[in-house]
């Protein structure tokens, strides 16, 4: 089945030092807007799972990614599909950093694959 599933990113250092705000706002698997100059809710969307900025990669990943790679060591064919604008965070969840607390998801489900691997010799 088809699932959408979102990640709001936090805001970088840069935005920060701007004054930069998040002007969304979540609640269970709907996100909206709220428009600065008068504070009104607009822009209302729902998906199957939202992640707010405070989630880890290793969150996101949970949530996204874990049963996926499961079926597919079972094989199950499956594809995790990443899209959004420029500078949206796709590279940073997909590919992550060095850091181990930062690990994109690419590394984590290569981890569980291999992990699954070995718990079935």
């Amino acid at each position: 089945s088809l699932q959408v599933q979102i990640r709001i990113r936090p805001l970088n250092h840069k935005e920060e030092a701007q004054g930069c705000k998040n002007h969304w706002c979540l609640e269970d698997n709907c996100m909206y807007e709220i428009v600065p100059s008068s504070g009104r809710r607009a822009n209302e969307f729902t998906f199957d799972h939202i992640n707010g900025p405070e989630a880890s990669t290793h969150e996101v990943y949970d949530s996204v990614a874990q049963d996926i790679v499961k079926e597919t060591v079972s094989g199950f064919n499956a594809t995790i599909f990443v899209y959004g604008q420029t500078s949206s965070g796709k590279t940073f969840t997909m590919s992550g950093t060095d850091d181990e607390k930062q690990h994109g998801l690419i590394h984590l489900a290569v981890q569980d694959m291999w992990d699954l691997a070995s718990e079935s010799t």
